[in-house]
């Protein structure tokens, strides 16, 4: 498998992986809310993993 091939996997990996985290409902009620969660109870991994996403979304999001 050639690198750009492997390089368009992970992009499309990644828009996916985004897209299930980004995920919005609505209840009866009308309130919106996000059913996937990411949970850790060590803090300071919530907050290593928190940056990691928000790294890869924006170099996404630079991709278009």
């Amino acid at each position: 498998m050639s690198m750009k091939s492997k390089c368009d996997q992970y992009d499309v990996a990644v828009k996916e992986l985004f897209s299930l985290l980004d995920a919005t409902e609505e209840t009866d009620e009308g309130r919106e809310f996000h059913p996937v969660r990411i949970v850790c109870c060590r803090n300071d991994i919530t907050e290593k993993l928190e940056n990691v996403l928000a790294t890869l979304k924006s170099t996404m999001e630079d991709k278009g």
